[in-house]
């Protein structure tokens, strides 16, 4: 690329044998040296000054042909690159990080001499700019801290920009491993499960982990991080509507050590109940049941509450005597809202009503 031209870098520690970009050999930060916007660092090996790295940053038109924007610790992955490099377990990183891939006009590599120092120009960050980006951020929160991280690296020496892009693009692009799949070997996950078969359960860490078994025996890990969202978090709408978040933002918060297979099977069980009824009578005038299971579970946490019953799996019996007044809590507030659109020569939609924020909080008020 044009603006890259003139932008050289200077490599050590690079293992040639296994393509190990190593930063563990002198203890020192070496990849994000390399691709620092300091020229001064970047082209000194030996210029050990961290101070100096810490102050500077990464010189971004070097990811240029990176098909992903760095968004600063938003994405989940970000935040668990950074906590991993921080946590007493980055001797590990290595085996945990699919490492960088680089392209590069030329690369200058000496023979016949020990520590050799590799020249790469105008290098391309094509996949990995995630993780140079949270390990900087690591960096400057706790400059000793990463000094133990091993990257792989792989580069490559090309002219061809077809070729390059074509790098760039198929790095990128291979399915993903679905985040619920990543958390299934978790031990939190794997401790429910035996939990869950002392209770004569199956509980699917996996989707359709045990479809051979009675489908009433079978316990979902996706649908107990719905209940758990619309029971104990007060979060009807993302229940139904932002499913993603339970195996993400929300992940440590639903399966925290606090969390075990009664905990959640309170609200799942609760919740089957409510699809029953709904099943039975979402007809005519009691049409909007289809689209209020949620919150009528949610409306009865706060029922149960109210009348000061513990949620917990003993009460289940008295939680679950509760339902009536849970459905007319729910059918309550619509009606309010139904009629206060009618008023302002406004249409009401069910389907719209329950996709509302403010859906809940009237709810809880006609509680």
């Amino acid at each position: 690329m044009e603006n890259l031209k003139g932008f050289t870098r200077t490599y050590s520690s690079f293992q040639a044998a296994t393509f190990a970009l190593s930063s563990c050999m002198q203890k020192r930060p070496k990849f994000l040296r390399l691709l620092c916007a300091d020229a001064a660092l970047r082209g000194e090996p030996s210029n050990t000054d961290l101070t100096a790295l810490a102050a500077s940053k990464l010189e971004e038109i070097a990811f240029d042909d990176n098909v992903r924007i760095y968004l600063k610790q938003k994405p989940k992955v970000n935040q668990n690159i950074k906590a991993t490099a921080l946590s007493s377990e980055n001797a590990k990183f290595f085996y945990f990080n699919n490492g960088l891939t680089m392209t590069c006009d030329r690369l200058d590599y000496p023979t016949n001499t020990s520590g050799p120092i590799i020249t790469l120009e105008n290098v391309q960050v094509v996949n990995g700019g995630q993780t140079l980006h949270a390990l900087f951020e690591a960096f400057t929160t706790n400059q000793g801290a990463i000094s133990p991280i091993e990257l792989l690296c792989r580069i490559y020496e090309t002219k061809d920009r077809e070729l390059s892009s074509r790098i760039a693009e198929r790095t990128n692009s291979q399915s993903p491993v679905a985040t619920r799949d990543i958390h299934s070997i978790d031990i939190e996950q794997i401790t429910l499960e035996r939990e869950f078969e002392a209770l004569g359960l199956f509980y699917e860490r996996k989707k359709a982990q045990h479809a051979g078994k009675p489908a009433d025996k079978r316990v979902d890990a996706e649908k107990c991080g719905q209940v758990y969202l619309a029971f104990y978090e007060d979060m009807p709408l993302e229940a139904k509507n932002r499913k993603g978040i339970i195996f993400g933002a929300k992940y440590d918060t639903i399966f925290s050590s606090t969390t075990n297979a009664e905990k959640l099977l309170l609200p799942f069980e609760l919740f089957d109940e409510i699809e029953t009824f709904r099943a039975h009578n979402a007809t005519g005038q009691r049409a909007w049941l289809a689209y209020a299971s949620y919150h009528i579970l949610f409306a009865l946490k706060k029922v149960a509450e109210k009348k000061k019953i513990g949620l917990t799996y003993g009460n289940r019996a008295k939680i679950s005597g509760l339902l009536d007044k849970a459905i007319t809590a729910v059918r309550k507030a619509r009606k309010a809202e139904r009629d206060s659109l009618s008023n302002a020569g406004a249409d009401f939609a069910d389907v719209l009503y329950f996709k509302q924020k403010k859906a809940a909080d009237q709810i809880a008020a006609a509680v």
